[in-house]
Formats: structure tokens, C-alpha cells, sequence
């Protein structure tokens, strides 16, 4: 609310206008989102934090797989060598792997 001098220098008086109570309607809501906005910064980098340790945790974990892997093929061919291993649900599946 504004305060405007009536009459006399000492005495104030709280005067209530449209425009007034737009002005701090307007104010409040730049502060929230202000407010808001720093929020979802804080969140965004603590975010980034936590993806940035996962990451250097996969990298450590990638570098000791492929340290393991060195041994089994000491040609050094870089191609990988992955066969992927079902179990068949049922014997008509089981029959036409055999065939194979």
C-alpha cells in the first residue's frame, strides 16, 4: 500500500488504489517466480552433480571390464565377440534350435 501526506506533514494516511494493489500483485509474483526459477537452478546443478559422479562411475566401471576383457583375446582384435543365450519356453522351440 502507498501512504500519501493529507494535510498536515505528521499525519499519514494508508490509501488503497487499483493501480496500487496491481503494483504489489505484480511484485509478488516476479518475486515467486524469482524465487522459483532459482529453485529449479539449484535443482538443475545438483542434478548435473549427481549425472556427472554416475558418469565417472561408469567410466571407471567400463575401463575395468575392458582391462578383464584384454587377457581373453591378446590379439588385440577390437571387434567384440557377444553371443546372446536364451532358454527356449517350450519343446517346439527347443526343437528348431537343435535344428540350427
Amino acid at each position: 500500500m502507498f501512504t500519501l501526506r493529507i494535510d498536515h506533514p505528521r499525519r499519514f494516511e494508508s490509501v488503497r488504489s487499483r493501480l496500487g494493489d496491481s503494483l504489489i500483485r505484480i511484485h509478488n509474483e516476479v518475486q515467486q517466480a524469482k524465487d522459483q526459477e532459482q529453485r529449479i537452478d539449484d535443482l538443475f546443478e545438483q542434478w548435473q552433480g549427481q549425472w556427472k559422479r554416475r558418469r565417472e562411475q561408469i567410466a571407471e566401471r567400463l575401463e575395468v571390464i575392458e582391462r578383464q576383457l584384454q587377457p581373453v583375446d591378446p590379439s588385440g582384435d577390437q571387434t567384440p565377440r557377444l553371443a546372446v543365450v536364451g532358454v527356449p519356453s517350450d519343446a517346439q522351440n527347443m526343437a528348431a534350435m537343435a535344428a540350427n
